[in-house]
Order: structure tokens, then C-alpha cells, then sequence
């Protein structure tokens, strides 16, 4: 009954899908506790000042409300990128479902994180790489793509990796032209040159941004998750080998482009993830991975043949995320 109101966006479905976020999204305006308004530090170029704003209302209601703000923009990007390229059938309401509950569950990981906003400019980043397929020249859609990737980095160091997404999206749609990697790339570094024409300017040197760069990829991170982190890592990675085990199945339902867009999701996907584990980035960098994990458990739940086995898959999904939930904010 739950999925098949979500599949058929009935207002009912609607009112569900509503529900489920809002249900979500109180941990992040409700203080359960100070060190959850916190804004992690994180290595950035514009981050610390966008910190330094919303820090200034002096409230963790405006941290809260700003990050249940980033959801929506979020589920409105992947909406709006389903609507132009119809990677799936799904409607807005089966979005808002699977993300609040991939993305907005495990309580530590519901503030602002610089993750999070280079997640949205990624995502933007998809709508030149995906319409540049079949064109004989794609040289300005890549160049485009690049620009979004590069503002991500602004935000988030750990979205260097970006222009791995970049060089995969080439690889998956296109024969390999020299010229198009190298408009990708000038497409990236130019937000950053432009940041650091503006800092120079501005402050008249520029040797304190090459010190907060060197510094943060100094950094090596231990990935050794325990207690909370593991039990979300277990049921997160336990969602994901089921998801990807029926995505193998109905590989042979796609079209040439679904099966292309899909490829490139799946390796955005894995990218992030390794490098999430890696010395040499952060455990967050996982929040960019949100949106392809997304878009696979989407398409997964709406293959699921409506029916008793179907319904019940999706509520095992939807119960343990809020079974989760509801855990924490006791362990709290």
C-alpha cells in the first residue's frame, strides 16, 4: 500500500513522503545536544565564511533549518535531473522518501557539512555531462560541467575527486578526445583561479591559502568506525549489496543511455566511497555519495513488483532507517 501510493504519487503517497521528512528532519531543529550545532571543520576555500554567517544568529535553530533546506534543494535537483533525462518513473514524492531516509537518519551527520553543498553542485554538474550524449561535439557541455565541479571544490576539498567523476562520464559517453578532457579540466580549475585572483586582490597576498590547502591534505584519517558509525556503516552497506544485487538484474531492462547514466552513477558511487576510506580524505566525503546511492534505490524500489514481497521490502527499508532514528535520539 506504502509503495504502490509512492510509485502512483497519489496524495496520499504525497502526504506519506511529507511525513517521513518532516519525521526526519526534527533531530536537526530540535537540540538534543549542543555538540550537534557544531559545524564541522572541514577544509575550504568559501566554507568557513558560510560557517562563520549562519554562526553569527547565534541559534541552532538557523543551523537546523538551513540544513532540512539543503535536503529539499537536494531532492528538487534529483527531481528536476529525472524530469530532463528520465532515468526513471518516479515522482518527486519516491525522491523525498529514499533520501530523507538515506541521508537524514543517522543523527551526528545531520548538520552542515561542506559535503553537502558540493553534493548539489555536483549533481548540477550531471545535466551537461548527460546532454552531451550523442553529440559529435560536447566540448562547451564539458567545459560547463567542469565550472560546477570546480565551485564544489571551493566548498569542500574533498571534491577534488570530482574530476575522476569528470573523466569516468567522458570514458562512459564519449570516444576520448584530448580536447574535451582538457576543457573539463580548464572548466574546473577556473572557479578556484577566479577565488584566488579575488583573495589576492582582496588581501593582497595568497600564501594563507596555500597554507589551508597544504594543511588539510596533510591530514591522514583513520577510518575506524565503531560503536553508532558502525552499526549505520553495517545497515547503510547492507542496503546498498541489496540494492546493487537487483540493479544487476535489471541492467538488461536499460536502454543505451539509462544503462550509460547508470554506469556513471555506479562509479561516482564507488570513487567517493573508497575515497571516503582513504587516508587522504574524510569520512564525510560519503555525503556526496548520497545522491547516486539515491538514484539506484529509487529505481530499485519502483522495479519492485507491487504486492506483498514488494510492499514488505520497502517497509523493512523505511523501518530499519527509522528504527535507527529513533535509537539514537534515545541513546541521546
Amino acid at each position: 500500500m506504502i509503495l504502490k501510493s509512492l510509485k502512483d504519487n497519489t496524495l496520499m503517497g504525497i502526504a506519506l513522503a511529507v511525513l517521513v521528512f518532516v519525521g526526519f528532519a526534527c533531530s536537526a531543529v530540535m537540540p538534543y545536544g549542543a555538540w550537534m550545532w557544531i559545524v564541522p571543520q572541514s577544509g575550504s576555500l568559501i566554507f568557513d565564511d558560510i560557517r562563520n554567517f549562519l554562526g553569527s544568529f547565534g541559534t541552532p535553530l538557523v543551523l537546523g533549518v538551513c540544513f532540512v533546506l539543503l535536503n529539499i534543494v537536494e531532492v528538487m535537483v534529483m527531481t528536476s535531473l529525472n524530469a530532463r533525462f528520465e532515468l526513471t518513473r518516479a515522482k518527486g514524492a519516491f525522491f523525498l522518501v529514499i533520501t530523507a531516509a538515506a541521508g537524514m537518519c543517522y543523527i551526528p551527520y545531520n548538520v552542515i557539512l561542506p559535503e553537502q553543498f558540493a553534493a548539489v553542485f555536483v549533481m548540477l554538474g550531471l545535466f551537461p555531462i548527460l546532454n552531451s550524449n550523442g553529440k559529435d561535439v560536447a566540448v562547451y557541455d564539458l567545459f560547463n560541467a567542469g565550472l560546477f565541479f570546480g565551485i564544489a571544490t571551493l566548498f569542500c576539498f574533498n571534491a577534488v575527486i570530482t574530476l575522476l567523476f569528470g573523466i569516468v562520464a567522458i570514458a562512459v559517453f564519449r570516444p576520448y578526445r584530448t580536447n574535451e578532457l582538457l576543457m573539463l579540466i580548464l572548466g574546473q580549475i577556473t572557479p578556484v583561479l577566479f577565488y584566488f585572483a579575488i583573495y589576492f586582490l582582496v588581501n593582497g597576498e595568497i600564501m594563507p591559502v596555500w597554507e589551508n590547502i597544504a594543511e588539510e591534505f596533510s591530514i591522514r584519517h583513520v577510518f575506524n568506525p565503531q560503536g553508532n558509525d558502525l552499526i549505520f556503516l553495517c545497515a547503510g552497506g547492507a542496503w546498498l549489496l541489496i540494492g546493487s544485487v537487483v540493479m544487476i538484474g535489471l541492467y538488461s531492462r536499460f536502454n543505451v543511455f539509462e544503462a550509460r547514466a547508470y554506469r556513471l552513477l555506479f562509479f561516482i558511487c564507488l570513487i567517493t566511497m573508497v575515497a571516503a576510506v582513504s587516508p587522504f580524505f574524510s569520512i564525510e566525503t560519503l555525503r556526496i555519495a548520497l545522491f547516486p546511492v539515491a538514484f539506484m534505490l529509487v529505481t530499485v524500489f519502483y522495479n519492485l513488483k507491487q504486492g506483498f514481497w514488494g510492499e514488505l521490502i520497502f517497509a523493512l527499508y523505511l523501518l530499519s532507517t527509522i528504527g535507527l532514528h529513533v535509537y539514537l535520539v534515545v541513546d541521546l
